[in-house]
């Protein structure tokens, strides 16, 4: 009996997209509250955690219409302000690659020696919805900033969302997110 050859896996192509979604439903919720982990497990509460809680939670739904071929895709966001979340304070430091010994690494660019970073896929995966044209994601971020994205979004103009989409593979991700009154397509 004879093997096939065997394949060799190729690279994982990158792809960057520039998508427009028309803002059609939100719901918001704010809230403040003693840790749920001690009303419910309060064995399972870490020491150093907070006793108090505060959060803002945005769903943001709305179709695709920009560019073309993605027209009526479905996205959903739910943005979820939380002043716990350690990923805020990553610096570049932080995704600097290590050389072989475990010390930062270096390039040289144009006689210049720089870092060299291992660059993040994205900001937050983005993942199948409920069909074969729907999308969702989940972002953590500061609770000040999903105030002002709850701010902007109660303003009398149309509301846009643009997200700049990293495909890497079979994956999706999201490298940036804004929320505007401007159609992306004009950026």
């Amino acid at each position: 009996m004879t093997r096939s050859p065997r394949r060799k896996k190729r690279a994982a192509t990158e792809q960057y997209s520039l998508l427009g979604i028309l803002i059609n439903r939100y719901e918001y919720r704010v809230e403040a509250g003693i840790n749920t982990s001690l009303k419910m497990r309060p064995g399972m509460a870490s020491i150093s955690g907070p006793l108090y809680t505060y959060g803002t939670v945005l769903d943001i739904e709305g179709n695709c219409i920009y560019p073309d071929e993605r027209a009526g895709e479905h996205f959903g966001v739910c943005i979820v302000g939380d002043a716990y979340t350690t990923d805020f304070q990553l610096t570049l430091k932080d995704i600097q690659e290590p050389d072989a010994s475990g010390f930062p690494c270096y390039r040289t660019y144009r006689g210049d020696r720089v870092p060299v970073y291992e660059r993040p896929k994205g900001i937050t995966p983005l993942c199948r919805g409920g069909g074969a044209r729907s999308w969702r994601a989940y972002l953590p971020v500061p609770p000040w900033l999903a105030s002002d994205f709850l701010l902007v979004l109660k303003t009398e103009a149309t509301p846009f969302l643009s997200i700049h989409e990293h495909k890497v593979g079979r994956e999706r991700w999201i490298d940036s997110l804004s929320i505007q009154n401007k159609h992306p397509a004009d950026e």
